[in-house]
């Protein structure tokens, strides 16, 4: 009688077949959890919702709707401005620190002082601001008067033409460290032999840090920028919790669009439809920054 281990054994054993088997239980979730909604979403942005429970299909209607939708253009204009702030500062402040700090001896006590925000929920990170900001009991307001800059202080949250801006600053300070950890890891493996190398060419500090640290890191601002991009396209919780978008539509943002849209106006095609543009902005930035990475 022909034994069936040696069958069991070949087919555990087929290189071909033993890593989809392996791979197999994680890409079943991610299906489940992230593909699977991605499809029901764009599904719901084919109908027009009454409520929760009515629908009648309405095919691109939504995404025609959204084409003269003043708020819409408003809130992805400001995901933008966000994005591009992101890129500009916490990057930078980031990359600089990190190159400052990755020889120090203290760099261990300073990577911890600066990743500290990081760890701040959000949440609680935008009622602590909140507070910061306040025009009455503010410590930026207090501070502004005690040094006589009375000219300076705001109503930051209340006025539109600075809203924005003074909740990015929010964003920024929860977000440099942890690119200032990124960055000083990624430092560590330049040999310091190629510092020294230029050094000796006569190179100044600011030449090194743009022809040998930023070329070298090119993978890591990569890797962060898209991070950064996809961050800033879909927070919510610091507007949320601070302005709700306001004042008027001043820092309305797509994730406080979206939630308006399908939670409280019971529009879920229309929330579900701008869902659906917010992925394919965020999928084609992240694709064009791999492709420049790559033809680089």
């Amino acid at each position: 009688m022909e034994s069936t281990i040696p069958k069991k054994a070949s087919f555990l054993n087929n290189r071909k077949l033993l890593p989809y088997l392996l791979i197999a239980p994680a890409m079943i979730l991610y299906g489940f959890f992230v593909l699977y909604p991605i499809v029901q979403n764009f599904w719901f942005s084919l109908f027009h919702w009454t409520s929760f429970s009515s629908r009648t299909f309405n095919g691109i209607g939504n995404y025609l709707n959204l084409s003269g939708d003043k708020v819409f253009w408003a809130a992805l204009a400001h995901n933008l401005i966000w994005a591009g702030l992101t890129l500009a500062f916490p990057l930078l402040i980031g990359l600089i620190l990190a190159s400052l700090l990755f020889r120090s001896k203290y760099r261990i006590f300073f990577s911890s002082i600066y990743f500290l925000p990081t760890t701040v929920p959000l949440v609680v990170s935008g009622i602590m601001w909140g507070w910061i900001y306040n025009p009455l009991f503010g410590l930026l307001n207090f501070a502004l008067g005690k040094f006589g800059l009375h000219i300076l202080q705001r109503n930051w949250l209340a006025e539109p033409p600075i809203a924005l801006y003074a909740l990015n600053l929010l964003g920024a300070w929860t977000f440099f460290g942890f690119c200032t950890i990124i960055f000083m890891n990624a430092l560590q493996n330049i040999d310091i032999s190629v510092y020294e190398a230029a050094k000796i060419d006569g190179a100044s500090n600011t030449q090194s840090f743009l022809h040998i640290t930023i070329p070298t890191l090119k993978n890591t601002i990569a890797f962060l920028a898209i991070y950064s991009i996809i961050g800033a396209m879909k927070f919510f919780d610091i507007i949320y919790i601070t302005t709700d978008g306001g004042p008027g539509y001043s820092t309305e943002i797509l994730g406080t669009y979206i939630f308006k849209l399908v939670f409280r106006q019971q529009k879920v095609g229309l929330g579900s439809s701008v869902a659906v543009v917010l992925f394919v902005i965020v999928s084609l930035m992240s694709l064009l920054i791999l492709k420049r990475r790559n033809t680089e």
